[in-house]
């Protein structure tokens, strides 16, 4: 069993969800949970359940819900069994777990213990590991879907000042180890989430003046402190006054010390302290020491980055670097900033590293390439950007972000895309130069480089191949509003829209825990007329962010007059319409037709679709795939199969499937379903007008 509280409250046993879903059970379980081994009184489960108004049968009614999470959850045993027990003890009860990673917050606190220890003793590599697995386990804000009382409020608090400062520590050690660049977006991202928190302000500075940005670390001082000065009416803390003067004065002491000799030392690159050679992990890095020694033994400056870039296998399969050298590798980081507080999608960005790991390990055969496909609104390019920051660092020749929305609009053609990527690295060109003459630079750049190449919003394989890096080693993580079919990529990860826990997480995040539990039945009635896509409960979110005196009733009773409405709600500079137009776009003429004509019916076969458009059976057949292949349709089914009935999901237009034939079942997707609407409503005039034309 995993019970899981640092993000909304989850549990799971044997691989299925158990997750009680009465108030008052989940409040009683997170007790139990948060105090794991430990017994909880009953006055408290009576202070958190009623606060200051217990009914009179408060007592068995404690009873009757510990009755419920035994039987759900099969708690009831002994302390022997080495199973998880939910016991009795003397005036209260306690949840006795065999291990840590029971409870997500046990394992945090373990991990969290161990960074700190390991930081203490000197060992800064292990400290950033630890702290970044103690980290990887948060989902969110402790306990986002519970109301708190004041016991749960407490820890709430309590966990979440922790998470701060294991994020302190892991940005400290990862600094002193010269990882300046990989960390200075993420650090970026989390100042500006906790603008008061002056540890990570400072931190983000010294990133930012080892990265070269000395005027926009003095900017971040300049920002911290208006803000303190407007808000609070006080100075900065002397200790981030003390790291704007060492920027102003180009203080030594915020730099890494140079590798003694004008060479690279032992310690350097890891040959002091077991790495090398260490059961048989590391015979590719002694190869690459020995390969490096020059005529006179020495291991010279020049041949040191081929040694820092060996990689070993850890215990579990995954790569991490040999201790790196004082400065980091000079490359292209191109990368947008992470966003702060991703929600959801935690298997699929396993399944996304782990495949980015698999890539880097690579040696012959071209670069990998990863896919990310997904219908409209369904957040790839977030998604895109978060994992390629959790995998730049396995890429230390650089990272190479490339938006073809722009060639998609026809703003730019791909020798405008590629003379950018590559005058962006540095790399010279002749004033006009020819497309043959780009792709040849642009190839021969990438041959001897291990880089991440992330394309987003490609539409074409052609554009695709054009980007694809040309030497072994390297990743293109591509996301793609269309199933491109690239060569050689790997089982490409198709997004489904997020479930009601993550879209609620997702939706607090604007409007505020506190406001979506004060009427969480109208929350989870919004996020379903979302269709549960990330742009458009960001959409709400954000309208109703601006708008603190409208109740969620208020927003529900508008989407429910008007349930396009939510197409048209802007999300930053776009729109779930706009969206949909997009991919939409990329359908050929035929598909096109079938789009608006088949949005209007709720479910629907391949021959219902022949009727309807007038064409022969296979060349439907092509249509409903490319529709599928643009997240424009979803085949949901067969009718009368032999499987369990199939019900419709309340964010699509899918009635009870009705046993009849065993032709394949398809449907238009809620949101897309309505901007296709519209689109039919805005070719009828341009239809009449070319009947008209042809007589």
């Amino acid at each position: 069993m995993q019970i899981a509280i640092l993000g909304p409250l989850s549990v799971r046993a044997d691989g299925v969800g158990k997750t009680p879903s009465a108030p008052k059970l989940r409040t009683v379980l997170a007790m139990l949970a948060l105090n794991a081994n430990r017994a909880v009184h009953f006055e408290q489960f009576v202070e958190e359940l009623w606060e200051n108004n217990p009914p009179a049968s408060a007592a068995t009614t404690l009873q009757t819900y510990v009755y419920q999470l035994r039987k759900s959850l099969r708690l009831a045993g002994s302390a022997e069994d080495g199973a998880t027990v939910l016991l009795t003890r003397p005036h209260g009860y306690e949840l006795q777990v065999p291990r840590a990673d029971v409870v997500d917050a046990v394992r945090y606190s373990a991990l969290l213990d161990q960074a700190r220890d390991r930081h203490d003793a000197g060992d800064l590599e292990a400290c950033a590991e630890l702290a970044r697995q103690a980290l990887a386990l948060w989902r969110g804000a402790a306990l986002s879907d519970l109301p708190l009382g004041p016991t749960l409020a407490a820890r709430a608090t309590q966990l979440e000042e922790s998470r701060k400062a294991a994020l302190d520590l892991r940005f400290e050690a990862e600094l002193a180890l010269g990882r300046h660049r990989r960390v200075v977006d993420e650090l970026a991202g989390v100042v500006k989430a906790n603008p008061t928190h002056e540890a990570y302000s400072a931190k983000l500075m010294v990133a930012l003046y080892r990265c070269g940005r000395r005027v926009e670390a003095l900017d971040v001082y300049h920002r911290v402190r208006s803000d303190f000065i407007a808000q609070l009416g006080i100075e900065p803390s002397a200790t981030l006054r003390s790291v704007h003067q060492q920027v102003l004065v180009d203080d030594p002491a915020l730099t890494l010390p140079a590798p003694r000799g004008g060479g690279v030392s032992e310690t350097t690159i890891g040959l002091d302290n077991g790495q090398i050679d260490q059961n048989g992990q590391n015979a590719r890095a002694t190869e690459a020491v020995v390969r490096s020694i020059d005529d006179n033994g020495t291991v010279t400056e020049s041949s040191a980055i081929e040694v820092v870039s060996v990689v070993r296998a850890d215990a579990e399969g995954d790569l991490v670097p040999l201790r790196p050298a004082a400065a980091e590798a000079l490359g292209p980081n191109h990368l947008p900033s992470d966003v702060p507080d991703f929600v959801g999608r935690d298997e699929e960005i396993r399944e996304l590293v782990r495949r980015c790991c698999a890539a880097r390990t690579k040696l012959t055969g071209g670069s990998a390439v990863v896919e990310i496909t997904g219908g409209p609104g369904a957040g790839k390019t977030s998604l895109l950007v978060h994992v390629a920051h959790r995998v730049r660092a396995s890429f230390p020749d650089g990272q190479i972000f490339v938006p073809l929305a722009p060639v998609q609009r026809g703003e730019e053609t791909m020798a405008d895309v590629l003379a950018g990527c590559l005058r962006a690295c540095g790399v010279p060109l002749s004033p006009a130069p020819s497309m043959s003459e780009l792709v040849n630079v642009y190839r021969d750049y990438t041959a001897t480089r291990r880089l991440l190449v992330v394309v987003d919003d490609a539409a074409r394989s052609a554009e695709v191949d054009l980007l694809r890096p040309s030497g072994s080693g390297s990743l293109l993580l591509v996301a793609s509003r269309r199933r491109l079919y690239l060569r050689g990529v790997c089982a490409p990860v198709s997004l489904a829209p997020l479930t009601v826990n993550e879209s609620l997480e997702l939706l607090g995040q604007f409007i505020g825990r506190r406001r979506m539990l004060e009427d969480l039945d109208c929350a989870s009635a919004l996020v379903r007329m979302c269709g549960r896509l990330p742009l458009a409960v960001a959409a709400v979110g954000g309208y109703l962010s601006y708008r603190p005196n409208w109740s969620l009733r208020r927003m529900h009773d508008r989407l429910s007059r008007d349930p396009g409405a939510v197409l048209r709600l802007p999300c930053g500079e776009g729109t779930v319409d706009a969206s949909v137009r997009a991919s939409y776009g990329t359908l050929r003429g035929p598909a096109q037709e079938a789009f608006r004509r088949l949005a209007s019916i709720d479910e629907f076969t391949v021959p219902d679709a022949v009727k309807l458009l007038g064409r022969p059976g296979e060349l439907v057949r092509e249509v409903l795939e490319d529709l599928e292949s643009a997240g424009l349709a979803e085949e949901i089914g067969e009718r009368g199969g032999s499987g369990p009935h199939r019900y419709r999901d309340v964010e699509s237009n899918v009635d009870v499937l009705r046993p009849s034939t065993s032709d394949v079942v398809y449907c238009v997707p809620r949101l897309p379903s309505f901007a296709g609407r519209l689109l039919a409503r805005e070719a009828e005039p341009a239809a009449r007008e070319a009947a008209v034309a042809t007589g």
